[in-house]
């Protein structure tokens, strides 16, 4: 049996959803990766649509950059992008696409 201070599912369900989402909101100050994650996931709980304009609006923001890219951050570009695009997957397998798309 896993102790209380590990870090494990079950104990941090039983913190409880409003400690948990107020450490989010801690965590993610000053972190702009994860703070695009958790605006995809509140997207996606919203509706498929919503989660389907804020990739859209990812996409044009990478596509109006004009930064080159150095190789060292080639990998760190690429995972941004998976995880971007990674929760609309997962949805959209479940057969929920957003209306307008093919």
């Amino acid at each position: 049996m896993a102790s209380k201070k590990t870090l494990t599912q079950d104990n941090l369900e039983a913190l409880g959803a409003t400690r948990l989402a107020a450490l989010l909101i801690e965590v993610s100050d000053g972190n702009a990766a994860l703070k695009r994650r958790l605006r995809l996931e509140l997207a996606g709980a919203e509706s498929p649509a919503a989660l389907a304009k804020e990739i859209r609006k990812r996409l044009a923001t990478i596509g109006r950059s004009r930064a080159f890219v150095e190789w060292q951050n080639v990998r760190s570009l690429a995972n941004d992008l998976t995880r971007s695009t990674a929760p609309s997957s997962i949805r959209w397998r479940s057969g929920c696409r957003p209306t307008g798309w093919t």
